[in-house]
């Protein structure tokens, strides 16, 4: 029989593995460099290289790299940077991999220690976890609904499913000029760089996604001037601009990952040819997933009473939509620096990112358990300790409110910094405030029978002559008109003329009411 059919493209989540390395070196300070006498403090961040799929696993390569601020009291220059990276090759078995499947990879950086071990090397450990899911993206044709619908009898069911648009990787460089500020002296050589991302916020637009966010800035340098103490800025760099995906919508749903992959700063010369310009380059990795809601009308079942067709049919595995919704959670805490290291002149720069610790499910919404890891630098009235810096764990328990959420739901939650603040309240005591978003999207798993084929038989002439041309048949539990209809060789229309049945509820029948039926053959 010929069909009519629709092409579903459909994306469809096949597991997920979760493994962790242990990446350890030592690294000597380069002669360049003076004696390391304490670290002030540390800013880490992975670079994934590339994620290969090989037959029955994953190989993740990339690197781990490192900046360590510390003090030498041997030098005129009180500070210096010095920069590490522990390169890693990671095969992770992942059984259900087969040809064509895509592995989505997302990271933590659990826990990173930089330590002395001499004058002249500096231990660095550190514990990363890696999430690896795999899914398959594949190509179905559905039948709708017979070509000749004169033929036969069909029965139409409702097919809602997400259907991928989109799957890709992209980069969005920033380039950036921060200049230093009238008050501050020319730039000798920058000491100390670290750049994070906050607000970062996509939209889809018309075959494009918007991208926008803030680019927060902290710089220490060693001035022109002889006898001058360092200076640092503390800038913010607004971002916007425009990833091309055609086929998208703003009607579509996104899940996209915004992550940074490369910076880096130089000194640049001004108009009078002053050292004053820092130049910013960073570039943003995006991991998009671009997904249309659709609803379907396809075929359900299909008979005839003059001829015997059987229907081919397949699991359509897919995701439907339950919802897409943007969480906040505000943090504060206080937090006491360590006395020892000497009383807080001035904070410089506050630094932090979310780690979620566990996620759990219930029927209403998603609880998710967390902690903000905070870093504050501040100017210290130790004079052997110019620089001092405090770390602090500030935990928090969010729940996020979703309809219609059960265990057996997957979810996604992409969580950022949106804002982040501190505020000297003693010279002991830091007070730091933290707004975390989150934008969680929550899918349903979707397994449903479908037909892609129907074959026409010869029907059994034996069979429906044998079968009596009128009876009387009483509804039993589980019976619709169809099923009725279909088992008696006759029509739904017929059934509901003969027994003045009103109405397209096929299924509202009471059970052992009696129906009359009459053979079509």
């Amino acid at each position: 029989m010929e069909l009519v059919t629709k092409n579903v493209h459909l994306n469809k989540q096949k597991g997920k593995v979760v493994t962790q390395i242990t990446l350890e070196n030592d690294f000597n300070v380069s002669d360049q460099k003076p004696d390391v006498d304490d670290i002030i403090t540390d800013n880490h961040y992975i670079k994934v290289d590339t994620l290969k799929i090989l037959s029955g696993k994953a190989e993740i390569t990339g690197r781990l790299s490192v900046q360590t601020l510390y003090v030498s009291h041997d030098d005129s220059q009180p500070v210096w940077e010095m920069e590490m990276e522990i390169p890693f090759m990671e095969p992770v078995n992942m059984d259900m991999l087969t040809d064509g499947d895509t592995v989505r990879a997302d990271y933590e950086i659990d826990n990173v220690k930089v330590s002395v071990i001499n004058s002249r090397k500096i231990s660095v450990k550190a514990v990363v976890t890696f999430t690896l899911e795999a899914e398959s993206i594949y190509d179905m044709e559905i039948a709708v609904e017979p070509e000749d619908t004169e033929k036969a009898e069909y029965m139409k069911k409702q097919l809602k499913i997400m259907q991928i648009v989109m799957k890709k990787r992209d980069v969005f460089r920033i380039k950036e000029e921060v200049d230093v500020s009238g008050g501050k002296p020319n730039i000798k050589n920058i000491l100390w760089r670290n750049i994070g991302i906050r607000n970062c916020q996509t939209k889809l637009m018309e075959n494009k996604v918007s991208l926008s966010g803030e680019l927060v800035l902290f710089i220490i340098y060693l001035p022109e001037e002889e006898n001058m103490p360092v200076q640092w800025i503390d800038s913010a760099i607004n971002f916007n601009g425009m990833i091309d995906a055609e086929g998208c919508n703003e009607e579509m749903i996104h899940d996209i990952s915004v992550n940074l992959a490369e910076m880096n700063v130089d000194i640049k010369p001004d108009y009078d040819g002053e050292q004053r310009i820092f130049e910013v380059d960073a570039v943003l990795n995006l991991d998009m997933r671009i997904y249309e809601e659709d609803s379907i009308d396809i075929l359900d079942d299909v008979y005839s009473p003059a001829i015997d067709l059987v229907p081919d049919r397949r699991i359509a595995s897919g995701e439907s939509l339950v919802m897409k919704n943007m969480s906040k959670c505000r943090v504060s805490e206080k937090v006491s620096v360590d006395a020892q290291k000497g009383r807080i002149l001035q904070i410089c720069n506050t630094f932090g990112k979310v780690c979620i610790d566990n996620i759990t499910p219930s029927e209403d919404g998603i609880n998710i358990d967390g902690a903000v890891e905070v870093k504050i630098l501040y100017i210290s009235g130790n004079d052997d300790m110019p620089f001092c810096s405090s770390e602090a764990v500030i935990p928090f328990s969010h729940k996020a409110d979703i309809k219609g959420m059960n265990m057996d739901m997957e979810y996604s939650i992409k969580n950022s910094l949106e804002q982040l603040s501190s505020i000297m309240t003693s010279e002991n005591e830091v007070e730091v405030k933290a707004v975390i978003s989150m934008d969680i999207t929550v899918m349903n798993k979707v397994d449903e029978s479908v037909i892609t084929a129907v074959n026409e038989q010869e029907i059994d002439i034996n069979k429906i002559k044998d079968m009596p041309g009128i009876i009387i048949y009483n509804v039993k539990k589980g019976d619709s008109l169809w099923s009725i209809a279909k088992r008696f060789h006759t029509s739904v229309d017929s059934l509901k003329s003969i027994n003045s049945i009103h109405g397209d509820n096929i299924n509202n029948l009471k059970i052992g009411e009696s129906l009359l039926v009459i053979k079509s053959v």
